[in-house]
């Protein structure tokens, strides 16, 4: 992997934090615009799933060389992109989404034998 490749799969696992991060934060959530407890706990601890995920992803999946665990990660730009559309927030989540399309495509898997040619 080179150099430049490895600092995409580091921003990646970065993506992985800020979301359990955001979401986590949302059970602290209080005032008038505060999720009932259950949902603040729902949206928390889901937001904390989805991080860790990434973060397995970006790690295990893009290591391994696994074409899968790099599709899986296209949900990344998705997720950002939605968020930029619905919410209206094109910064930070429409930057994001540009950032993580880069990242998908430095990452993406290369294959150099035949060995791999059929996945």
């Amino acid at each position: 992997m080179t150099t430049f490749q490895r600092a995409a799969q580091v921003l990646l696992v970065i993506f992985g934090l800020l979301t359990i991060v955001f979401y986590s934060s949302v059970y602290t959530a209080t005032g008038d615009d505060a999720f009932p407890d259950d949902a603040n706990a729902l949206i928390a601890t889901g937001g904390a799933a989805l991080g860790v995920l990434v973060i397995a992803l970006a790690t295990a999946g893009i290591n391994s060389g696994e074409r899968w665990s790099w599709v899986a990660l296209s949900v990344l730009p998705v997720f950002f992109a939605a968020h930029a559309v619905l919410l209206g927030t094109w910064i930070p989540d429409g930057v994001f989404a540009v950032v993580s399309v880069a990242a998908l495509i430095v990452t993406r898997p290369r294959y150099t034998d035949d060995r791999h040619a059929t996945r």
